[in-house]
């Protein structure tokens, strides 16, 4: 039962995240009023929501594919890029003078936790 619960809440973790993702795509202006930034103009724009866009929709995609074909090892993209988005975050305002995000590291931190979690659950399941 709990296996079903953590691996039910990682492949919710993954739709959303492919759900934001596409939001960069559709209604950019929305996603980034949602994520607390101005929508950028020119260039800018283009990596505002070519970058964000394709972070949310890669980890999403990866999540929900490694919990529904039940191949763990898919796993580690999003483990990856959001631990990374985590670490990133703190090292722009220590280096940057970035505001501390405390929320959204907090947030990126506890998705980890479930993909993770998630992951152990798969892999015990193989052996």
């Amino acid at each position: 039962m709990l296996r079903t619960i953590i691996l039910t809440l990682a492949g919710l973790v993954g739709l959303l995240a492919m759900i934001l993702g596409l939001r960069w795509l559709f209604d950019p202006a929305a996603a980034a009023a949602a994520a607390g930034m101005p929508l950028l103009e020119g260039i800018a724009r283009s990596s505002q929501i070519g970058d964000l866009g394709a972070l949310l929709l890669v980890s999403g995609g990866f999540t929900l594919v490694g919990i529904v074909r039940g191949q763990p090892q898919l796993l580690y993209t999003p483990l990856f890029l959001l631990g990374t988005t985590a670490i990133f975050r703190v090292l722009a305002a220590v280096f940057s003078g970035a505001a501390f995000a405390t929320t959204l590291i907090g947030i990126e931190i506890v998705l980890c936790i479930v993909i993770f979690t998630a992951q152990r659950q798969l892999i015990a399941s193989k052996a």
